[in-house]
């Protein structure tokens, strides 16, 4: 049970340390924009950016979470 919950908060950290820093920057940069009044090109296309490494690092993270295909 204690390993459990040790990759529970493995888990978490790797959440609010990765995905959620990328997610969190990419919504201020557009909220930044908006609050301006102008949305320059250059940042969509970095908040795009975080967005896609967002999402990679979701995608790595549940993969390690499923395990080899033979553990599923």
């Amino acid at each position: 049970m204690r390993d459990l919950e040790a990759e529970r908060q493995a888990i978490a950290r790797e959440l609010h340390d990765g995905p959620i820093q990328h997610l969190t920057a990419a919504s201020l940069r557009l909220q930044s924009a908006l609050a301006a009044e102008m949305v320059s090109p250059q940042s969509v296309r970095q908040a795009l950016a975080e967005v896609d490494e967002a999402g990679k690092e979701l995608r790595a993270l549940m993969a390690r979470l499923r395990g080899p295909p033979s553990t599923r």
